[in-house]
C-alpha cells in the first residue's frame, strides 16, 4: 500500500490510499481509497471504508433490485412512505435470508423469489384454464385489458 498526502484537483489536503492485490504490480490498476481527513491513520481509513463498503453495497441492491432509482416522488410524505416501504421490504428479505439460513446474497435471493412468483402464477392459471375459466375472467381477475 502506498499513502499520498497532498493537494489533488483543487483539493489542497487529501490523503489517497493506494492498494494493489498482493504486491505492486505497474501493469494493474491500484485500488484507491481517499479520505479528507488527513489526521486519520490508513489503518483508520481503511477501517471506515469497511463499514462505508455495507452501505454502498445496500444502497446498491435498493437501486438496482428494489426500485430506488426509477421512484420518483416530489411531496416529503410520498418520499418518506417511500422509504419506509423500501425498508420494509429490504428486513423482509434479510429476515427471509437469516429464517431460512441462506447463504445468497439479496440479489440471488430475489431472483429466486421472482422466479418462485412466476411458477405460481402459470400453475395458477394453468389449473384455472382447466377447471373452464374463460380468457375474459383471467383478463379481468389479474386486471389486464382485454
Amino acid at each position: 500500500m502506498y499513502r499520498y498526502e497532498g493537494a489533488v484537483k483543487g483539493i489542497e489536503n487529501i490523503v489517497v490510499l493506494m492498494s494493489w492485490i498482493d504486491k505492486f504490480d505497474s501493469s494493474k490498476s491500484p485500488f484507491y481509497l481517499v479520505s479528507t481527513d488527513v489526521s486519520l491513520s490508513s489503518k483508520k481509513i481503511i477501517e471506515y471504508y469497511g463499514h462505508r463498503w455495507e452501505i454502498e453495497v445496500s444502497f446498491r441492491y435498493q437501486k438496482e433490485r428494489l426500485g430506488l432509482d426509477n421512484y420518483e416522488m416530489r411531496s416529503l410524505k410520498g418520499i418518506e412512505r417511500f422509504w419506509e416501504q423500501l425498508y420494509l421490504l429490504y428486513n423482509f428479505l434479510e429476515l427471509k435470508r437469516f429464517k431460512n439460513r441462506v447463504s445468497e446474497n439479496l440479489g440471488e435471493l430475489i431472483d429466486k423469489l421472482k422466479v418462485k412468483r412466476k411458477r405460481e402464477v402459470i400453475s395458477y392459471i394453468y389449473e384455472m384454464a382447466l377447471s373452464g375459466t374463460k380468457l375474459e375472467e383471467l383478463y379481468e381477475e389479474f386486471r389486464v385489458p382485454a
